[in-house]
């Protein structure tokens, strides 16, 4: 049975917007976003296996159901 990882609605759509920036940012930059998205709770790596997260790896969390969306 896989873990269900449960967010707001306002948290996902920050995710979303972190992870675009990281994509683009420097190595010192990606750093500092992703502290920010495990302060909200993500752990790309830890819980999911993920190095190089990917809007298209969060958006397959969230339709394959790991990622629930809560308001």
């Amino acid at each position: 049975m896989k873990p269900n990882y449960t967010f707001k609605l306002n948290d996902i759509n920050r995710l979303r917007e972190l992870i675009k920036q990281r994509i683009i940012s420097s190595p010192e930059n990606q750093k500092i976003i992703r502290d920010e998205m495990r302060s909200i709770g993500f752990y790309g790596f830890k819980d999911f296996g993920i190095m190089d997260l990917q809007p298209s790896h969060f958006e397959g969390l969230i339709k394959n159901g790991t990622i629930e969306i809560i308001d």
